[in-house]
């Protein structure tokens, strides 16, 4: 910030303050030290995730609705990535409208800083679209109903 030596002082002061505060609102946590229990990552590393079926279930008969829950290990940390299904009346299965991913994952820039929900969303969204998931959610799903009638 420049002075301007015509400005009045508390003219100064209040552009100080501005700038202060303004550096201030998007500071970022320590990603060193978070407390949130949170798998940070880089948009590399959840790209190379290779998810395993943990769980699926049926929550609604009819429709028929569920939800599946897959995991992976990195760092000899546990992160889980869950989201809902349909099946449709032709037997297909698609994730509802609006399509939302579950995780314990968090997105991290190339300096560790928070990406935030949305990107961190995005990009598991794209893994589970690139995860050939509806055969195994089928099988359990269909296996269990088939035992309880």
């Amino acid at each position: 910030m420049e002075l301007d030596s015509d400005k009045p002082v508390d003219i100064l002061k209040l552009q100080l303050s501005i700038e202060v505060n303004t550096m201030i609102s998007v500071q970022r946590t320590n990603p060193t030290a978070p407390n949130d229990h949170y798998v940070r990552m880089t948009s590399e590393a959840i790209w190379r995730l290779t998810l395993q079926h943990r769980s699926s279930e049926i929550t609604v008969q009819s429709p028929c609705e569920g939800f599946t829950q897959w995991i992976a290990r990195i760092d000899k940390k546990l992160l889980s990535v869950s989201w809902d299904w349909v099946r449709l009346d032709d037997g297909a299965l698609v994730q509802p409208v609006p399509r939302i991913v579950l995780s314990n994952v968090m997105m991290v820039d190339a300096f560790g800083c928070d990406r935030g929900m949305d990107l961190t969303g995005a990009a598991l969204q794209a893994v589970v679209d690139s995860t050939d998931w509806k055969p195994t959610v089928a099988k359990v799903c269909w296996s269990a109903v088939s035992k309880n009638h």
